[in-house]
């Protein structure tokens, strides 16, 4: 029964066309296209230069960086929205319960958005990546060649850590969605509190290389951040801590996916 949740949910977004392109497919595009206006605005408007020979990994690596940004996962909450929230808009919920148990169902909402996000980033990638070779052949810039054993654990840390970053404010819109029934509570009230959590973690500067565990527990940004390796720019020196970056992060979707199934069971959807 759980699998034919999963190929009804797998079916129903991949027809929701708006939520896979504004959801899901804008993100790889919108990396590449940011990468060609910095490029040719360097080249034809500031005249200078990007110093630096094109590293393709870095592009790749710092395209996945992408994801602690509020305004990068606002398309992902469009995405979740669309995945948690349609059936309470178009009232279909009522249609699917008799075939088959509440759990599945959120689950298989809960696989759906976790492999849309996956190859979200697997796109985020290649937008990084093309935006790099656009740039050597724009720049005439030399380009490294990536370096794959070098270059594979930066890689994975930084796809893990946006992968559970956004698994993390999808479950947060999930439970928002079924708790408001409604799909712009869902989006807007999770961007606010992705914006509160930018705005204390900048006032709070926790430490970025050896932060304290009860910083890496209260703000999601900063687990993701550790486990990537630390933030852009800070001279190759990598964070301390991606263990535990690493189970918090798994906690805080544990429990938000835990209550939006909870509180789903437990809802009353006859007048859905």
């Amino acid at each position: 029964m759980l699998l034919d949740a999963l190929k009804a949910e797998q079916f129903r977004l991949w027809r929701d066309r708006g939520a896979v392109i504004f959801g899901f497919a804008v993100p790889g595009v919108g990396v590449l296209l940011l990468g060609l206006i910095a490029t040719l605005f360097m080249k034809l408007v500031a005249k200078v230069p990007i110093p630096g020979h094109v590293n393709l990994g870095s592009d790749l690596v710092g395209a996945l960086s992408g994801t602690g940004s509020p305004i990068t996962q606002i398309f992902f909450l469009i995405g979740a929205a669309a995945i948690f929230g349609t059936d309470y808009r178009w009232e279909t919920w009522r249609l699917q319960t008799p075939r088959n148990s509440r759990l599945n169902l959120m689950l298989a909402k809960f696989a759906a958005y976790g492999a849309a996000t996956a190859l979200a980033l697997v796109g985020m990638g290649i937008g990084g990546v093309l935006s790099g070779l656009a740039r050597a052949v724009i720049e005439a810039e030399p380009m490294d060649a990536i370096n794959f054993a070098a270059f594979a654990p930066a890689f994975l840390r930084a796809f893990a850590a946006g992968w559970l970053e956004l698994m993390v404010a999808g479950s947060v819109a999930a439970l928002l969605a079924v708790l408001t029934r409604t799909n712009v509570a869902a989006i807007i009230v999770t961007l606010l509190l992705a914006f509160t959590q930018a705005i204390i973690m900048g006032i709070a500067r926790p430490d970025p290389v050896n932060p304290p565990w009860d910083a890496l527990l209260t703000f999601p940004g900063l687990s993701a951040q550790v486990l990537r390796g630390g933030p852009v720019g800070i001279g190759g020196v990598t964070a301390h801590g991606a263990e535990q970056a690493t189970v918090f992060l798994l906690l805080w979707l544990a429990v938000f996916a835990g209550l939006t199934i909870f509180l789903f069971q437990r809802q009353e959807l006859t007048r859905e």
